[in-house]
């Protein structure tokens, strides 16, 4: 059962909403049910405290906790202003000051927080939201009657979103200039957020970031309409959605990482850029077009440092152009299929020998067969990594 889609295991654990013992079982087994099952719990903590015989001690004690982690989301410079204020409510942080591994003020339905005094001023410079989409339609209105100034917006696409959240639209339509932009998709339907994509497209032109996970319910979302995007990352892509991204310029493309996507694709959106990508990274399980994806990194990428490389024995002159023909490599992530390793060894000697830039790491995924590197194999200006993948990646950046 560990193993269930994320769909499927947050529908059964909404079953049991009501059903305290269980949901604080499933947190425990493990990151993805801790995930799924929190946001349930903090809809209503309350009602899940078990008080018997009208227990006033304990209930005190159960509101004091949830207390105590909301106070806990608050910032450093909070905390001191509201101590210079001489408002002492922290005695936790006496004893405890670990970082919170979830935003659970975010899940917590229950805080009309724009109707608390001073809402007005505090909020009003409120620049970074966190929500789901089926947060109550009526703390996004609550909100867009103060927020005008939000730039970075997360959002969680879950439940049955059969329509659009009106008050999120309103929120996001309102505001003056939203710059990064991130939705990860876990919906069970594949309703087509018509209203929530055209409030996106409202503000694409000051859109620089734009993070998604591509469900069918942002399929018609128009990408030439995002003219200042520096950075796009993308998760899967439906047949709805192709058309939209290779027919889009991207002239200010700097950033581009695309996940379960087709190197087809990646080539037409690179053809689309304006020489000023220097990172791409791509994830794709299969070798088509590789060739031609090559090419196309080394012919409008003139300032690449950092890109993913899918190799065969069929397209290895076309990687031997690529490092001649980049200048500014500083890492290539190798995905490689079946690929001789001496002829790439060699390459690679060849590369290092009339090269003057400074040292290119290499991150070599999958066996090469005649492989005779090792680590006490030195390749002047190369270093290779055969582990630590994520490591790889920030390595200068």
């Amino acid at each position: 059962m560990s193993k269930l889609n994320s769909d499927i295991l947050y529908h059964i654990f909404q079953e049991l909403n009501k059903d305290r013992n269980s949901l604080f079982s499933c947190l425990l087994v493990n990151k993805l049910w801790c995930e799924l099952t929190v946001p349930i719990l903090w809809k209503c903590p309350s009602k899940y405290f078990d008080y018997r015989d009208d227990d006033a001690v304990k209930r005190c004690k159960d509101i004091r906790s949830i207390f105590n982690i909301i106070t806990l989301h608050l910032s450093e410079n909070s905390r001191k202003f509201l101590l210079s204020q001489h408002i002492y409510i922290f005695s936790i942080f006496k004893q405890q000051r670990r970082k919170l591994s979830l935003n659970y003020v975010s899940f917590y339905y229950n805080i009309p927080i724009y109707k608390y005094p001073g809402a007005n001023t505090c909020l009003s410079n409120l620049c970074e939201l966190r929500c789901n989409s089926d947060n109550n339609p009526s703390i996004f209105e609550g909100l867009a009657q103060i927020c005008r100034s939000i730039e970075t917006i997360f959002i969680n696409m879950i439940g049955r979103c059969y329509r659009c959240n009106d008050g999120l639209t309103k929120l996001i339509l309102i505001q003056k200039q939203i710059k990064y932009i991130t939705i990860r998709d876990f919906s069970s339907t594949n309703h087509d957020c018509k209203e929530l994509t055209k409030a996106l497209e409202k503000q694409a032109h000051s859109i620089l970031y734009l993070n998604m996970s591509m469900g069918n319910n942002f399929s018609q979302l128009l990408y030439s309409e995002f003219i200042n995007l520096e950075t796009l990352l993308l998760y899967g892509c439906c047949k709805s959605v192709e058309k939209n991204l290779v027919t889009a310029v991207y002239s200010k493309l700097q950033i581009l990482e695309l996940y379960d996507i087709s190197l087809y694709i990646t080539t037409k959106i690179i053809q689309n850029t304006n020489g000023n990508l220097w990172k791409v990274k791509i994830e794709y399980h299969t070798f088509n077009y590789s060739r031609e994806y090559i090419q196309t990194i080394y012919k409008y990428c003139p300032n690449i440092k950092y890109a993913s490389v899918y190799m065969n024995n069929q397209n290895l002159d076309e990687l031997e152009n690529f490092l001649i023909n980049c200048q500014h490599l500083e890492a290539i992530d190798v995905i490689t299929n079946n690929v001789n390793g001496d002829k790439f060894l060699d390459m690679l000697l060849k590369f290092s020998s009339s090269s003057k830039r400074k040292t290119l790491h290499l991150y070599i995924r999958y066996d090469l067969y005649n492989w005779k590197y090792h680590e006490n194999f030195k390749i002047e200006g190369v270093v290779i990594y055969s582990k630590g993948y994520e490591d790889f990646w920030h390595v200068d950046n």
